[in-house]
């Protein structure tokens, strides 16, 4: 373990309106966010190499614009931005990277996919895309009689794990989750998902 400094976002005042108007009101919470994240790194109390933002479904997409708000106003990429099961309706196929997540949002950027075309982004978003149990709906424990946002919470709950377990989630790197159950990618990378994925990590990569 480290020592970590550790702030949350609480928006519910916002978040508590129908889900297709709070959508519109993500991109107003990302700039809060990044503005201030840019007013520590202008106080050098940070640096963006010491930045993780970490965000779940909206809140992906909300830690997606402050990453790039922070790269926007001329401070840099923050080092890392992880997206937990990045919503689905209403951006995916919709909304422009300026007011969802991408790639260019950190240095690094990792998606875990729980709920993949339901509820979360079925394609990927980041650098490193993991998708345990192919990142389909109906995860492990989450049965057709639990809610449908069972496997979508999924995504923090391995994230949550991987800090106090970094080997709980070996991943390899693979071309389709049919592979992967085929055992054709068995010369594939090798990372573990979560907190521990290194910065190096690239391509799309599957578990059990």
């Amino acid at each position: 373990m480290s020592d970590y400094n550790v702030v949350a976002t609480g928006w519910s005042p916002i978040s508590r309106f129908e889900y297709i108007i709070t959508t519109f009101r993500v991109p107003q919470v990302g700039i809060v966010m990044g503005n201030m994240v840019t007013r520590l790194l202008k106080l050098q109390l940070t640096t963006v190499d010491q930045v993780h933002l970490i965000g779940h479904s909206l809140g992906s997409h909300v830690v997606g614009t402050a990453g790039g708000f922070v790269r926007d106003s001329g401070y840099g990429k923050v080092a890392r931005v992880t997206g937990l099961d990045p919503a689905r309706p209403g951006y995916e196929q919709v909304r422009p990277k300026d007011v969802r997540l991408d790639d260019d949002d950190g240095q690094f950027v990792d998606i875990i996919h729980t709920s993949a075309g339901v509820l979360g982004y079925r394609e990927p978003l980041g650098h490193a895309d993991f998708y345990p149990n192919g990142g389909y709906n109906n995860q492990p424990g989450c049965t057709l009689s639990l809610n449908i946002f069972c496997s979508h919470e999924r995504s923090y709950e391995f994230f949550a794990e991987s800090i106090y377990r970094e080997d709980a989630f070996p991943a390899v790197q693979c071309d389709s989750y049919a592979n992967f159950q085929d055992n054709k990618c068995n010369d594939g990378q090798v990372v573990y998902m979560g907190n521990p994925t290194p910065s190096s990590a690239r391509g799309v990569f599957y578990m059990s």
